[in-house]
Parts: structure tokens; sequence; C-alpha cells
């Protein structure tokens, strides 16, 4: 689609990503390997040169308290896998 994109395998890697490529969206998992998804989006939105990205939740945990502690944590946007290439095509452009 056009975009400049970094991946990460983990939570530390995402982290350190981040900090270095400046995202405008992040697309970030609540399942990470070695933390909580919930905890990069909290130390996310504290990172003041960080603390505007989007966060965009996109998970197979299905529960309302999921997406609820999602979006407590920071995240502005949350979607269950899996996503369709229209709807992030469309969650990347809005």
């Amino acid at each position: 689609m056009g975009h400049e994109v970094e991946f990460a395998i983990n939570a530390t890697a995402a982290l350190a990503s981040a900090q270095r490529f400046r995202p405008d969206v992040v697309l970030l998992d609540l399942r990470l390997p070695d933390a909580d998804g919930g905890e990069v989006a909290r130390q996310l939105r504290r990172n003041p040169d960080l603390k505007s990205v989007r966060i965009v939740c996109i998970t197979g945990l299905a529960g309302e308290e999921d997406r609820r502690r999602a979006l407590a944590a920071g995240c502005d946007q949350f979607f269950l896998k899996p996503l369709g290439a229209g709807v992030l095509e469309r969650v990347l452009s809005s």
C-alpha cells in the first residue's frame, strides 16, 4: 500500500523499533511472546517522543474485557483477527 513499515517479533523489539523508527501508526497484538501488548501501549504513551502515535490493536482475544483493557492501556482502535486488507487500508488512511 506504499507505507514504510518495520516488523518486531516481540515487545522488547517493538519498543526499540518504535523509538528508532518513530511510526505514525503501530499495529499491536495483545499477546506477545515476552509481554502483554497492553503494557507495550502504556510504555508508548509514556514516551514523550511517541505519545501521539496511533495504536491499533489487532488481536484474537475477542472478549469485551480484552477490548476494554486495550483501550484503557492507550490503544486508539481495537479489531479482531483476521483483519482484511480492505479494512486495514481504511484504518491506515483515516
